[in-house]
């Protein structure tokens, strides 16, 4: 999901030529190893048939989440920030990137954290 919004905010930064912008160029990329990480972790958590695959699932959809979000935010922050588009473009953008969705990534978060952190404490007894 978040690469996917992440796909459709770089789209919609190109149209109107924002990745001229330094500071624009800068927030794409640092969204975009965000991404990446969280990709990476999900397929290492998935494959994983170890005994912490758990652990790493519950760490990936963390992260996951975390960048989902980032992504929805910092994508309309940038839109808005360039005051280059209309009212109904970003409204079309939130709902190319599904922004509802991506922020609804924190449902459940605390649990998923308690459950790493009781996970973490374990290994550690």
């Amino acid at each position: 999901m978040a690469a996917d919004a992440l796909g459709e905010t770089i789209l919609a930064c190109h149209t109107r030529k924002l990745p001229r912008e330094q500071w624009v160029m800068f927030e794409l990329a640092r969204l975009a190893a965000e991404v990446e990480t969280a990709v990476v972790l999900a397929r290492k958590a998935a494959r994983d048939s170890s005994s912490r695959k758990e652990l790493l699932m519950a760490c990936a959809r963390l992260h996951g989440g975390c960048a989902a979000r980032d992504v929805a935010l910092t994508g309309l922050r940038v839109l808005m920030a360039s005051a280059r588009y209309e009212q109904g473009e970003i409204a079309a953008y939130r709902e190319a990137i599904r922004f509802d969705d991506l922020l609804d990534t924190a449902t459940g978060e605390l649990e998923t954290m308690n459950r790493v952190a009781t996970a973490l404490e374990l290994e550690n007894a």
